[in-house]
């Protein structure tokens, strides 16, 4: 019989006046704490040993997993990397400075060891206590669909969705709406012990319902829902993330606050509502089939120019329309968009040879085809984020580093009896997941294939060639380019045919 144990830590720093990461918002600065921010570890032997944790922040960095894996290990608690499972939950009302490339700190700004520290000092105290507190228990797998009546959330780039191949031949009075597009589905791995039960869950929703001039700390919408089975059945909760990219629960467009939001006005009430609709789907579908754990492994690549079976992947480029933000979350207006995308062209970087007007690309150090210098100062004019980069690149840590973005970025594979579990280092569409669960499955055709997003690193998003090609937000933070996607699942699919 398999055994479990789990624990949850607090992990909420101390260090005030930090940027939240995620809208990259100057007013989106931690004052105060609304809630607790946590990391949770659960841990599974069952002839292998598996962790998986989550930390309720935006994203996991590749340094920051590899500190909270070295101390782990030192600890003699797990020996590979592939026992070691990291997740966020993705919360926009967390403090960012935890990454040690300088692009997505910008607004943070930089690097802060205070908060890095708690987020790594918290987890390993998690994983701890999960692996020390471990009893026998049962696994059990099930999957469930959101009922229809339920608005948890919409599809927030609608034509970029319809412009799959998928949809091609719909008459368009006929293709979906936002709600109807969106997958309802939610997987779980339900842990059973005599007295207990907790579960790992995955369904993507973007933890956005705390809005982007928030100065609290908050775990967003699936930190309430894991509060409230916690609650109920007294074990730990782990509401991760599946095909986010393009999923919202800001599905209302509010002219006054010109922005969209949840079904109510105050961040926290639509966070506690589209907390409700994730636990009772997770709490209705408690009962599954016995599962038992496999296989694991991780496998790294280097995604810049990355080749695939038939396409390869550009350096990592940021478009003008990922400066634009979304509707949530806006950022630089039509105008200043306009001219960027005017000096993009005139600049001749161009595009990625695939259609996005590219602004900056990290991996060269480079704006608008610019190496750093000072001719970066007057760009600060169009875009105030550049003027914070002006100031933090002549710190001595960025002047000198060979790349504001990482590259080198991790694929996990954990494999179950009836399900797989593969952790990508990004935030996937829905379209775009549905396509790899589909090459997967031809693989492994009696098993569900979980995708979970923000796993163990993180470098933007994934969208299909179609989707990239309408260059809305999500396109625009592909970084790797058009054939991302193709080029992921080639990847997934090496990974899967090596284990069979």
């Amino acid at each position: 019989m398999a055994t479990a144990g789990w624990s949850k830590q607090v992990i909420t720093p101390q260090t005030k006046n930090i940027v939240m990461m995620g809208y990259a918002n100057e007013k989106n600065k931690y004052q105060g704490v609304m809630t607790d921010i946590h990391a949770r570890a659960i841990a599974i032997c069952d002839d292998i040993t598996q962790v998986f944790c989550q930390l309720e922040i935006n994203y996991i960095t590749n340094n920051l997993y590899n500190e909270i894996f070295r101390q782990a290990k030192d600890k003699g608690h797990i020996q590979e990397k592939s026992q070691l499972f990291i997740c966020a939950n993705h919360t926009h009302a967390a403090p960012g400075g935890y990454g040690d490339h300088l692009y997505y700190e910008i607004p943070t700004p930089g690097f802060q060891p205070e908060v890095f520290s708690s987020y790594v000092s918290g987890t390993v105290k998690a994983i701890e206590e999960a692996l020390k507190n471990q009893i026998e228990a049962k696994l059990e797998f099930s999957k469930g669909e959101i009922p229809k009546e339920e608005k948890f959330g919409c599809i927030r780039s609608l034509d970029a969705l319809h412009n799959n191949k998928e949809y091609q031949n719909i008459p368009k009075d006929q293709l979906p709406d936002k709600f109807e597009a969106l997958d309802r589905t939610l997987y779980q791995l339900i842990i059973k012990t005599s007295q207990q039960v907790s579960v790992i869950n995955w369904l993507g929703l973007h933890t956005t319902s705390i809005p982007n001039d928030n100065t609290l700390i908050h775990f967003d919408n699936k930190g309430y829902a894991a509060q409230m089975f916690e609650e109920k059945f007294g074990g730990i909760a782990i509401f991760a993330q599946g095909s986010s990219g393009d999923v919202s629960p800001n599905y209302i467009y509010d002219k006054k606050l010109k922005r969209s939001r949840g079904p109510h006005i105050d961040g926290d009430a639509n966070a506690k509502e589209i907390g409700r609709i994730q636990f009772e789907t997770s709490s209705r579908i408690i009962k599954g089939d016995e599962c038992h754990l496999k296989k694991q492994s991780i496998k790294y690549y280097n995604f810049s120019k990355l080749k695939g079976k038939e396409k390869q992947l550009s350096e990592p480029c940021f478009g003008v329309s990922f400066a634009q933000g979304t509707l949530e979350g806006p950022g630089i207006g039509k105008i200043e968009a306009s001219v960027l995308k005017a000096l993009s062209k005139v600049m001749h970087i161009g595009q990625q040879g695939d259609g996005k007007s590219v602004f900056l690309n990290p991996l060269q150090k480079k704006i608008l085809n610019i190496s750093y210098g000072s001719v970066f100062k007057p760009l600060s004019i169009v875009d105030p984020f550049i003027g914070k980069l002006n100031k933090l690149i002549e710190k001595e840590e960025y002047k000198n580093s060979d790349s504001w973005y990482d590259t080198n970025l991790p694929v996990q594979v954990v494999e179950f009896d009836k399900f797989v579990i593969i952790g990508i280092p990004f935030e996937i569409t829905t379209i775009a997941a549905k396509r790899v669960r589909e090459r997967i499955q031809s693989i492994h055709p009696s098993k569900d294939v979980v995708l979970s997003s923000y796993t163990n690193a993180y470098a933007g998003y994934i969208t299909t060639p179609e989707e990239y090609s309408m260059q809305c937000y999500e396109g625009g933070h592909t970084v790797f380019g058009k054939w991302s996607q193709p080029v992921l699942t080639d990847k997934i699919e090496e990974i899967m045919t090596l284990n069979t």
